[in-house]
């Protein structure tokens, strides 16, 4: 009877063994994810701040034009400081001003639009052999 009951406390410290490191793997996975995430907020925070500020500047710049009756440069140029050639493609789109204005900014959107995709060239082609 006694050796029964080293055998039952043999296998009782085994699983409570089993048990612990169980635990704590599942702890360190749980201390992973959340490590992870909370990377990943603070990543997308400060990637949401970056382009909320450049938003905040081509507004007042919008806002600086509107008000002006003197037009911006790059109306007449197609280049601005901010969006430098090699990285980006300018479309400089205007409308007439009508009594809408969303209608105006609608169609200002279309030729800046139409403008981009004159840029933009792709050639494709394929080659078929049997």
């Amino acid at each position: 009877m006694k050796e029964n009951g080293l055998v039952i406390g043999e296998i009782f410290n085994k699983n409570s063994e089993n048990t612990m490191m169980q635990t704590t793997q599942i702890l360190h996975n749980f201390f992973k994810s959340l490590l992870t995430i909370i990377l990943l907020t603070v990543w997308l925070l400060a990637f949401w701040g970056c382009s909320s500020q450049k938003s905040m500047v081509r507004e007042k710049q919008h806002k600086e034009a509107l008000n002006s009756d003197k037009k911006p440069s790059w109306i007449y140029s197609g280049k601005h400081s901010t969006y430098s050639q090699p990285k980006y493609i300018v479309g400089i789109g205007m409308a007439k001003g009508s009594r809408n204005p969303v209608t105006d900014r609608q169609l200002a959107d279309q030729n800046a639009f139409s403008e981009i995709a004159q840029q933009i060239i792709a050639h494709v082609s394929s080659d078929i052999s049997i």
